[in-house]
């Protein structure tokens, strides 16, 4: 079996889904705002916490913070 890619962030339809602006989510997780759109933007990645945090926050699973391709 292949590892897992990750193919785009699933942030911005999580957020709208939760009526969270970028700034709100932010503080929710305990990140900057700066950090959220490089997230977005997959020029970083979540910390395991700060991914199951934001995926509390989101009420989702942690898997399914990005869309994955194999």
């Amino acid at each position: 079996m292949t590892d897992p890619r990750i193919r785009r962030s699933r942030l911005p339809e999580l957020m709208k889904a939760r009526g969270l602006t970028q700034v709100e989510f932010a503080h929710l997780v305990g990140i900057s705002e700066s950090h959220v759109s490089k997230i977005i933007s997959l020029e970083s990645k979540f910390s395991i916490i700060k991914g199951k945090r934001a995926a509390d926050v989101l009420r989702i699973h942690i898997d399914e913070l990005y869309e994955w391709e194999y």
